[in-house]
């Protein structure tokens, strides 16, 4: 009979997905063997070792765990209907130590946000409050600690916990990937002075503004300062512009060359002829362009361009260089180079309407009014000029 049973609860655990092993004599001979990943114990029946997950039954008439087969709804029909986990905490059964045994859920460890808070010498426990309050930690300064300004300690899902919000999962990973802290770089980036100051509750970041006020670095990342920043006004970035070699020797090759000034959140990649994706803003940065012909703001354009900060005024970037400028045979890739004329040759992108070189043979080809014969042919189109060695040739 017994021997029946044995078969019977193999047939079952077998049936269940359990691994089997050949060769056992007591469950402690199947040791180290592989087995599938869930929480139990080897069992060893007719000398085959079987881990025994899934083997466990919780009956919901009192709350125990049995054998397949061996609990009381199992072996006398009855229905029953016990709320194991609301009522006793019951969440499951495990095979251990030769039986099954209760999975007891531990309970909520906080039923709202205010049962929450912080401790340590930074903040950086989240916990209960009544027990947060009362820890030590030591006051070493981490990087992370930073990012908890960005969120709060707050019940989730019954334990206490930091709110897993946007702003602070983004300080997190950059911190994983060795990006600066987002809250410090913003500041600089505002043109403001950086302090890093540490009071009890360990180090933190403040921005110093020119008027000597100040804000703690992610408040002001926030947003949550008022402060008003001094602008460089329109006329201000334009003389900041003309101020430049670039803009000054540009306009000797086109004094009737137009203007545009504008604030652009791409002012910066504007500069070089790209385009971006942005927001724009009354704190944009200026962008001050001297151009002729078709257009400002195409790669090879002719036209000289400056961003300039507009809190600083500052000179961002300039484009193009000035060698495009100072000579007009200056390159650095082929498609800096043009055809400028079929008997003056090639020239930079920068000299396309440069008509001190272009009218020095615009008469030739009418003997009548030649001084002397023309030159050959140099170039016919763009494709026939290349860059070499920085110059624009065939």
């Amino acid at each position: 009979m017994k021997r029946i049973l044995c078969l019977l609860l193999l047939a079952s655990i077998l049936s269940l997905g359990c691994v089997e092993r050949e060769g056992c004599n007591l469950p402690r001979d199947c040791e180290g063997q592989p087995h599938v990943n869930c929480t139990s114990d080897w069992l060893c029946i007719d000398n085959k070792c079987v881990w025994g997950c899934g083997n466990c039954y919780l009956s919901l008439c009192d709350c125990k765990c049995y054998l397949k087969g061996e609990a009381p709804e199992e072996k006398t029909g009855r229905i029953c209907g016990i709320n194991c986990l609301q009522q006793y905490n019951v969440s499951g059964c495990e095979y251990r130590n030769g039986r099954c045994v209760e999975v007891y859920e531990e309970p909520p460890e906080c039923s709202n946000d205010s049962d929450c808070g912080t401790g340590g010498c930074s903040g950086q426990v989240c916990g209960l409050k009544e027990i947060v309050k009362d820890i030590i930690t030591s006051c070493e300064y981490r990087p992370e600690y930073d990012c908890l300004r960005l969120t709060s300690c707050r019940c989730v899902d019954g334990r206490c916990r930091w709110e897993d919000n946007t702003a602070y999962m983004e300080c997190m990973q950059n911190l994983t990937t060795g990006l600066s802290n987002p809250a410090s770089v913003y500041c600089e980036e505002q043109g403001f002075g950086l302090e890093i100051r540490t009071d009890e509750n360990g180090s933190y970041g403040v921005c110093v503004f020119p008027d000597g006020s100040e804000c703690e670095e992610w408040a002001f990342y926030r947003g949550e300062c008022n402060y008003t920043q001094s602008k460089i006004t329109i006329e201000e970035a334009i003389s900041i512009a003309n101020a430049t070699e670039e803009v000054q020797e540009f306009l000797k090759l086109y004094p009737d060359a137009n203007l545009t000034a504008i604030q652009d959140c791409c002012a910066e990649v504007k500069v070089y002829g790209g385009e971006c994706k942005c927001i724009q803003t009354e704190n944009d940065n200026w962008l001050v362009a001297y151009w002729t012909g078709e257009s400002w703001h195409s790669t090879y354009s002719m036209a000289v361009r400056i961003a300039v900060n507009a809190t600083s005024g500052e000179i961002l970037t300039k484009y193009p260089k000035i060698e495009y400028i100072e000579n007009e045979t200056y390159c650095e890739t082929e498609s800096d180079c043009i055809c400028l004329h079929q008997f003056t040759g090639c020239a930079n992108f920068i000299h396309r309407e440069n008509l001190g070189l272009i009218m020095l043979y615009e008469r030739c080809g009418c003997p009548d009014f030649c001084d002397e014969p023309c030159p050959p042919v140099i170039c016919q189109d763009d494709s026939d000029c290349k860059c070499v060695n920085n110059t624009c040739t065939t």
